[in-house]
């Protein structure tokens, strides 16, 4: 007998208060994530601002998450 897996969805994107698309920023990494603990994130560590903001900064979308 096999444990069943937990159903994972997705969260609806969140956006800040103008609209902007809040993704997440690991505390060390480079890229831009869709969830705070995509792969070896630290959930607890990571942070949010407008995918806008992160572009801007440098930073790139995660391969895994978008």
């Amino acid at each position: 007998m096999t444990a069943e897996e937990p159903q994972v969805t997705e969260a609806p994107q969140e956006s800040d208060l103008y609209g902007g698309q809040l993704v997440w920023i690991s505390e060390t990494g480079s890229k831009y994530h869709n969830k705070n603990n995509c792969g070896r994130m630290n959930p607890d560590r990571a942070y949010q601002m407008t995918r806008e903001n992160a572009e801007a900064q440098g930073y790139e979308p995660c391969k895994k998450c978008f």
